[in-house]
């Protein structure tokens, strides 16, 4: 790991915490992770709903970060360079307060609480500024509610897959995913729900192109059904998302994506939008109406991909080099 080093723990804010959306958490914990060198500058970076505090690998933990591929010695997230921050989010399936650390039902969470908490994680590090803050998919909707909140905190803004507020169309299909899920907890399966609302997610994540490329052929007879290609791939997706998450993280922070509701005047940072051309979940026309109305300096950039809106994890080398772009300036 070329001497990257970590720290990661476990921290309380020490006031009680009120939430956006109703309720509030007596001192909260925050689970994070900072890697780099020590006097390097500090980059934020969040992701979808199931990404870590574990950004990427490092001498005192080694196993592959959720973004291993971008962040790291001599990536376009150059740990050498920068110390890397990552926090799990409130309400999910980490180290933050969440569904599994009490045994109360977790009030809604909204984008904007997770800015503050953050906030509050950056004021206990004594870290008073960030250079980039790096949100992709969930983690965008909390970069933009950071840059509204705490524009004096931040330098700049890049946000790949992210919008201001969710097209009705995703938000129509998560309300399934979530109904699914509690169904199936009622049934006693809550496993089963999960691996539903995954295979149902893993369709917008990606694009119909990328559908029809790998999954052109006829269908196979099983048991007595006709089975197709598709629903092989959709379902072990489902099954090992079933077994890493639990359903109550899932039902709140999906719940919060579709409470992301944020006027783009109040983004005063100087801000990088990226989109792919087929993402269906923040897709081109409402990052180009959120490039329009930042009140700050905005360059907006669509790019093709046939991974829709995991593209933020699969475009390496592209996305690679727009970071290593905007770093470098």
């Amino acid at each position: 790991m070329h001497g990257t080093s970590a720290i990661r723990g476990e921290i309380r804010v020490g006031h009680t915490f009120k939430l956006k959306r109703g309720g509030s958490l007596p001192s909260p914990q925050i689970g994070y992770e900072l890697t780099g060198p020590e006097n390097g500058p500090v980059l934020v970076a969040m992701g979808g709903i199931s990404a870590t505090r574990h950004v990427c690998a490092s001498v005192e933990f080694l196993e592959p970060g959720w973004w291993e591929d971008f962040a790291g010695p001599g990536k376009a997230l150059d740990t050498t360079r920068f110390r890397v921050l990552g926090m799990d989010f409130l309400g999910g399936n980490g180290r933050t307060q969440g569904p599994r650390l009490q045994d109360a039902p977790f009030p809604s969470v909204d984008p904007e609480d997770q800015a503050r908490l953050l906030a509050d994680l950056l004021d206990v590090l004594k870290i008073p500024r960030l250079q980039v803050f790096f949100g992709a998919s969930y983690g965008g909707m909390v970069a933009l509610q950071f840059a509204a909140l705490f524009p004096k905190k931040l330098e700049k803004l890049v946000v790949v897959g992210a919008t201001h507020r969710p097209p009705a169309i995703a938000t129509a299909l998560r309300c399934v995913q979530r109904e699914a899920i509690r169904r199936c907890q009622r049934l006693g399966d809550a496993a089963e729900g999960l691996r539903i609302a995954r295979a149902i997610g893993m369709v917008t994540y990606r694009s119909a192109q990328e559908f029809a490329q790998r999954f052109d052929a006829e269908p196979e007879s099983r048991d007595g059904q006709l089975a197709f290609a598709v629903q092989d791939y959709l379902f072990a997706r489902g099954d090992d998302f079933a077994r890493r998450f639990s359903p109550e993280a899932v039902l709140c922070l999906s719940e919060s994506i579709d409470l992301q509701n944020l006027e783009p005047e109040r983004v005063r940072v100087p801000a990088e939008l990226l989109c792919a051309s087929s993402d269906f979940v923040a897709p081109p026309e409402l990052m180009q109406e959120l490039s329009r109305r930042i009140d700050a300096p905005c360059r907006y950039t669509q790019y093709e991909s046939l991974y829709g809106h995991d593209s933020f994890l699969k475009e390496v080398e592209l996305l690679g080099a727009h970071f290593k772009r905007i770093l470098d300036i």
